[in-house]
C-alpha cells in the first residue's frame, strides 16, 4: 500500500493530494479548526470564509484528481442559505437543480492551474455572500429523542456522545463555535 505524501507548499493543483478524510458531513464541519483536515488546500480559505458567514459547505474537490476531470468545484447546501443569499446564488447563476439543490461553483483547471488561481476564483464567488444565521447547525430534537429511545440513553449522555452544545434556551447545536457565530451581536446586523 502506497503512503501518500502531502506536499506542504505546492504551487500547482496537480501536486495537491486529497486530505486523509475527504468527505465531510455536518458534524465534521462543526468546527472551523477542522476544516483544514477535511478540505483540499485550495478550498480551505473559501470554506472557512463560508463557515464564518454561517453558510454550510456540502462538498469540494481541488486536487490532482480534479485536474484529470478538468475542473475543481465547491458546493454549498442551498437550503442552508438565507433568502438574501439564495437570491445572490441565483443571480450568480450557480444554483444546481438536482435531487438536493446546491450552489455549485465550478472552476476549469488543467496541469498548469495554480492553487492561487483556484483560491482567487472561489473567493470571487463566495465574497458575494452575506453573513447569516446558521439555523442548519441546530440539531433536530426529534432525532435526539429517537436516539435516546432506541439506545436507552439520557439527553446528557447523547449530548456528550455527539459533542453537541446546549445553549441557554435548551437548543442543541452542532458545536459551541456555531452557536457563537449565531449569537446576536449588536455591532453586526444580520437579517434573516
Amino acid at each position: 500500500m502506497k503512503k501518500r505524501v502531502r506536499v506542504v507548499n505546492p504551487k500547482y493543483l496537480v501536486n495537491v493530494n486529497e486530505p486523509e478524510m475527504v468527505l465531510f458531513r455536518d458534524t465534521e464541519m462543526s468546527s472551523r479548526s477542522r476544516i483544514k483536515d477535511h478540505v483540499e488546500l485550495p478550498m480551505v480559505k473559501a470554506v472557512e470564509y463560508l463557515f464564518d458567514l454561517g453558510i454550510q459547505s456540502a462538498s469540494c474537490g481541488a486536487c490532482a484528481n480534479e485536474v484529470k476531470n478538468g475542473y475543481a468545484f465547491l458546493q454549498i447546501k442551498y437550503d442552508s442559505l438565507s433568502e438574501e443569499n439564495k437570491a445572490i446564488a441565483k443571480k450568480l447563476g450557480i444554483v444546481r437543480e438536482a435531487e438536493n439543490k446546491t450552489v455549485y461553483i465550478r472552476i476549469d483547471v488543467n496541469q498548469n492551474t495554480t492553487i492561487e488561481y483556484v483560491e482567487n476564483v472561489t473567493h470571487a464567488y463566495v465574497s458575494h455572500f452575506k453573513p447569516q444565521r446558521a439555523y442548519w447547525a441546530i440539531v433536530d430534537t426529534n432525532d435526539i429523542e429517537e436516539y435516546m429511545k432506541n439506545h436507552n440513553e439520557t439527553r446528557r449522555v447523547v449530548i456528550g456522545l455527539f459533542k453537541y452544545y446546549e445553549d441557554p434556551k435548551g437548543r442543541l447545536w452542532l458545536s459551541e463555535e456555531l452557536y457563537n457565530i449565531n449569537r446576536p451581536r449588536p455591532w453586526v446586523r444580520i437579517l434573516d
